[in-house]
């Protein structure tokens, strides 16, 4: 038996090849999807802030707080802002401003809001000081 090698079943060899044909086709999708995925990322605008201190790029975060504490991302010291007052949330759909329980309360365009999706140019007021949202 020393020269004898097993006899492969003739239905695992075909079997064997449409997997590893399978397997190479979703290897591949995983690989165009990181690409296009990449590529809207690297589409995606870039937002800004401008506050009274100046403006501030938003880079490539994903959540920014926004808030008098220094803790916060971009800090905005004026009459009426609270430590932490307010959260931007970049979600699929994009930039998304959400007020964290502020007692002066988070506008944008002269409406008071609890969670809102952000437009290119519109204006925030976090308490009384005026935030405006970009994105380029």
């Amino acid at each position: 038996m020393t020269g004898h090698l097993p006899q492969l079943d003739r239905a695992e060899a075909p079997r064997d090849a449409r997997r590893a044909f399978v397997e190479r086709i979703l290897r591949t999708a995983d690989e165009l999807e990181r690409f296009a995925l990449d590529s809207c990322d690297a589409a995606r605008p870039q937002a800004t802030l401008v506050t009274r201190a100046g403006a501030v790029a938003l880079g490539g975060r994903d959540r920014v707080l926004l808030g008098r504490a220094l803790a916060c991302d971009v800090v905005v010291a004026g009459s009426g802002v609270s430590r932490v007052h307010a959260a931007l949330v970049r979600r699929r759909a994009g930039w998304w401003i959400e007020d964290l329980g502020s007692r002066n309360g988070t506008w944008c365009d002269g409406e008071r809001i609890e969670r809102r999706r952000l437009a290119d140019g519109d204006l925030l007021h976090l308490g009384r000081e005026p935030v405006q949202f970009g994105l380029r």
